[in-house]
């Protein structure tokens, strides 16, 4: 796989697998933006609220993609029925909360927490950050 992505990368980035996760990073990404719009246009702070909605999104599309690319690789007639184990569930919530509470619900608040103590410039937060 690395030596397609080094010699062909046109024909690496077509793969339907390398399509799909991209497919649910676009997916995630915009019901995050669009979350945070329609709570801020209602007068509701995002927190916790949209933590749950991206979560459901980013769980829901993770566990389709899982299942396409376990079809695309084991086409097996057997496989195709495994029940899904019911702790994963709870690890892929885990994960996600884990990632999505770090990545959008962290910033703003180190953000406001950094220009109240330090007088940092938002400005310079944005460019590093």
């Amino acid at each position: 796989m690395l030596e397609q992505l080094i010699l062909t990368p046109g024909i690496f980035l077509r793969r339907l697998e390398f399509m799909i996760i991209y497919g649910i990073s676009i997916i995630v990404y915009f019901t995050s933006l669009s979350t945070t719009t329609v709570f801020l246009q209602l007068g509701i702070q995002p927190g916790i609220g949209s933590l749950i909605i991206i979560s459901g999104v980013s769980i829901t599309m993770a566990l389709m993609k899982d299942a396409k690319i376990a079809r695309i690789c084991n086409p097996d007639e057997k496989q195709k029925n495994a029940e899904f184990p019911p702790i994963s569930f709870l690890f892929f919530a885990l994960r996600d909360l884990i990632v999505l509470f770090f990545s959008f619900y962290v910033p703003p608040v180190f953000t406001a927490y950094m220009v109240a103590k330090y007088n940092v410039n938002i400005l310079l937060i944005n460019i590093i950050g």
